[in-house]
């Protein structure tokens, strides 16, 4: 997954993320110090269950098999239902000038 923060204030953080292979356009992510909204309390970000059809899942469980919470994908901002979407950072070495 591509990610790019940009800050927006001193307490919010907006990621736009591309998840790889998935051919989605950039979802944008707004993390602030308060936390995600949650309307339905089940721990999981109402914007994450809205975008994937995941409203009823449990943090805890992991619904693709991937090896990820339901949890751990709603930070993340990755599909629960598709074990090739999960939690990933790359890292690309950058020689010295």
């Amino acid at each position: 997954m591509n990610c790019m923060p940009a800050r927006l204030r001193s307490s919010a953080v907006a990621f736009f993320v591309r998840p790889f292979g998935t051919g989605l356009a950039s979802v944008a992510l707004l993390a602030t110090a308060a936390g995600a909204i949650d309307s339905n309390g089940s721990g999981l970000d109402d914007i994450w269950e809205l975008i994937h059809g995941a409203n009823g899942l449990t943090m805890t469980a992991d619904t693709d098999g991937d090896g990820a919470t339901n949890l751990q994908e709603s930070l993340a901002g990755t599909n629960p239902f598709d074990p090739f979407s999960r939690p990933a950072l790359t890292l690309t070495a950058t020689p010295p000038a």
